[in-house]
């Protein structure tokens, strides 16, 4: 049986060199008075709508952070569904503020569709908001 000894390796608590145990990663010589180091959690992986069977049975689109099901709605789309097709499977929103000249009356036809509740809407690059800047309301 082979008997781990101490090293000498910095204590960052005292900024000193101390005894640490191999086994515990704990300064021996102070291991009463130290918490135990804190282990750092996994990071969560994000899952991917573009990939999981829960998400690619719809046609999704996210606005403004929310996650919509298109699918009822791409033949009823007013300007045709070659263009809704853009919005598929991204964050429409720049493409939707952008387009419609008055959103506020588009947007209150989102509110009609279904929205994807438990959506990753994080895994998803977030699009600029232009109705947010007042440069962009006043030249339009």
């Amino acid at each position: 049986m082979q008997v781990l000894k101490p090293s000498l390796s910095p204590c960052l608590k005292r900024q000193k060199l101390h005894h640490v145990s191999r086994q515990a990663n704990t300064c021996v010589c102070t291991s009463v008075l130290t918490a135990p180091a804190q282990v750092e959690q996994p990071k969560q992986v994000l899952q991917s709508p573009w990939q999981d069977s829960k998400w690619t049975q719809y046609k999704w689109t996210v606005y403004r952070g929310i996650a919509y099901d298109l699918t009822s709605f791409i033949e009823r789309h007013p300007a045709g569904n070659w263009l809704i097709n853009l919005a598929i499977g991204r964050d429409c929103t720049a493409l939707f503020e952008s387009y419609h000249l008055r959103p506020k009356v588009a947007s209150e036809q989102l509110k009609r569709l279904p929205v994807l509740q438990d959506f990753p809407v994080e895994a998803v690059p977030s699009s600029p908001y232009p109705n947010d800047s007042d440069l962009y309301n006043t030249i339009r």
